[in-house]
């Protein structure tokens, strides 16, 4: 989603920066990798004890609706690893990342 979007993991994301790193400007790729990094935390609770590669992978696939604060919920299973097919569409407008829409495109 778009950092100035006012979703809850984007909100989280600003505010943890802010504490943690106040001198790291926010992108895209941090934000993802946060967004990895709460998948991960709650398949590492999911796990139990035993805790190991297929015990990883298990949890992360009994995520049918895994709610992150995107605004979209994550499918996975056995067959699908790949949490969300949604594309956040956006453009470059004077030097910034701005959410656009299909009909920005023309």
């Amino acid at each position: 989603p778009p950092l100035d979007s006012n979703l809850p993991a984007v909100r989280e994301f600003k505010t943890s920066l802010a504490k943690f790193y106040p001198s790291v400007a926010m992108d895209y790729v941090s934000f993802e990798g946060f967004i990895v990094a709460k998948i991960v935390t709650e398949a590492v609770k999911k796990m139990g004890q035993k805790i190991d590669r297929d015990s990883l992978v298990s949890a992360i696939e009994s995520f049918s609706e895994l709610d992150v604060g995107i605004g979209q919920l994550l499918h996975y299973s056995k067959q699908e690893h790949q949490g969300s097919h949604y594309v956040w569409l956006t453009r470059i407008d004077n030097n910034n990342v701005v959410a656009a829409n299909f009909s920005d495109l023309h």
